[in-house]
């Protein structure tokens, strides 16, 4: 779409006249719009609303200074000044061309008076805190608006205007954009899915891998002993796990939860607890919460995997509530 941009010149009108008309012939010739105050008479109320439309509607803003400050306005400001300030209130683009001060200018076309001359170099200082070159002549202008505008189209596009024929049916963009966040809305449906039915994936694998060790739990003198594997050991101490507990403590737990010995009787070898314990500990179902060089005294919780284990088996439970029910694992 060919977009063309509208921008305001403001400046000193007569002795700035041949270098507006430079700027002019500058934006012309790159195919935009130059708008300029030669149409409006100063000091009209009425005109001054209709300066502040302009602005308002144009998409960058140019001011170029010499060495007259201009006629000024109730408020005690020039009137290049006020527009200058409109439209950095606006938020218009704005450009500043301040004349170098080594470059030659007739003195019939400069102020005189002190109080010109101050007002002037403040207003400069105040154009120099936004983008801003200085020029010597109306040709080194000329160069300087093309290269300036160029940039700044760039860096900070605009609306700008186009041909009426060219212009889209405006709900297209609307659906576009609707359809757009939409689109990705679904796809990070997709993607959470995706990474549910992985982690899904995952732990049954875990469980398959863990149902395939199988080990006797037995009391020293073997007198009493059960088939086992890791995760029917990994769910018979898990609410311990969550509540963190010591390896001494599991020896006495399963002896009495899964053998039926109390603390007075024969237990099961402190050996093995250790072995089993470390053993979950590789299969990151479990983690050393407390360490010490005593492996009775080391304290043990559940990791973030475990707790997954733990999710699933209680998943599968609330959805077929029957205890004695064995857990089978698709593959």
């Amino acid at each position: 779409m060919d977009k063309k941009y509208q921008i305001f010149i403001s400046s000193t009108y007569e002795d700035l006249k041949n270098e507006r008309d430079q700027v002019i012939k500058a934006i012309l010739e790159m195919g935009h719009i130059p708008l300029g105050m030669e149409m409006f008479s100063a000091g009209d109320e009425e005109q001054w609303q209709l300066i502040k439309r302009q602005i308002d509607d144009s998409d960058y803003y140019v001011v170029i200074t010499a060495h007259r400050y201009g006629s000024v306005t109730d408020e005690g400001i020039s009137y290049t000044e006020k527009e200058y300030d409109y439209a950095c209130e606006q938020g218009v683009p704005t450009l500043g061309f301040i004349i170098d001060d080594k470059a030659q200018w007739p003195q019939n076309i400069c102020d005189k008076s002190d109080k010109d001359i101050r007002a002037l170099d403040n207003f400069k200082n105040k154009i120099r805190t936004k983008m801003m070159q200085s020029w010597s002549n109306k040709d080194d202008l000329y160069g300087k608006i093309a290269i300036s505008l160029t940039k700044q189209f760039n860096l900070k596009p605009r609306k700008g205007w186009v041909r009426s024929d060219q212009i889209t049916n405006p709900e297209i963009p609307n659906e576009l954009a609707r359809l757009s966040e939409e689109n990705a809305f679904l796809r990070n449906q997709i993607n959470e899915l995706s990474a549910l039915d992985n982690k899904e994936q995952s732990i049954k694998q875990s469980i398959k891998q863990l149902q395939s060790y199988s080990f006797e739990i037995s009391t020293k003198d073997k007198k009493y002993s059960k088939p086992f594997n890791y995760v029917e050991l990994f769910l018979k101490i898990s609410k311990r796990l969550l509540e963190q507990d010591y390896s001494y403590r599991f020896n006495i737990y399963l002896s009495s939860e899964i053998l039926g010995r109390n603390q007075s009787e024969e237990l099961i070898s402190t050996n093995d607890v250790k072995t089993w314990l470390c053993d979950l500990e590789t299969f990151n179902l479990i983690d050393r919460v407390r360490i010490s060089d005593d492996i009775r005294l080391v304290k043990w919780g559940i990791t973030e995997h475990g707790r997954d284990i733990l999710a699933y088996y209680r998943k599968i439970e609330l959805s077929h509530p029957n205890p004695k029910s064995e857990t089978v694992i698709e593959t």
